[in-house]
């Protein structure tokens, strides 16, 4: 696994049981879990390219975590949200992006 550190972001890429997936970006929670689930969040995307509404105000973030729960992944440490992340993916028989 190869962790580069970036700002408040973490960009990991690793390869486990249910699949490659790279680029994988997990940050922060903003709302420390209140929106997101969870005080890490896991994307399936660079760190360029994360949506904007995940670190934007709380009528943004809420609606962007309600309707997009099943294309991140949440969890209480960076490695939970990873998991969760690749669970979400696998569950959507979607390869990752």
């Amino acid at each position: 696994m190869s962790v580069r550190i970036r700002r408040h972001t973490l960009r990991v890429a690793h390869s486990n049981s249910l699949g490659r997936l790279h680029p994988v970006t997990i940050v922060s929670a903003r709302y420390g879990g209140v929106y997101e689930g969870g005080p890490w969040v896991a994307f399936a995307r660079h760190p360029d390219k994360l949506p904007i509404e995940w670190n934007a105000g709380d009528v943004f973030a809420s609606r962007y975590y309600e309707e997009h729960s099943d294309e991140i992944g949440v969890g209480m440490t960076p490695d939970a949200a990873y998991r969760n992340l690749l669970e979400n993916i696998e569950g959507r028989g979607l390869p990752g992006r």
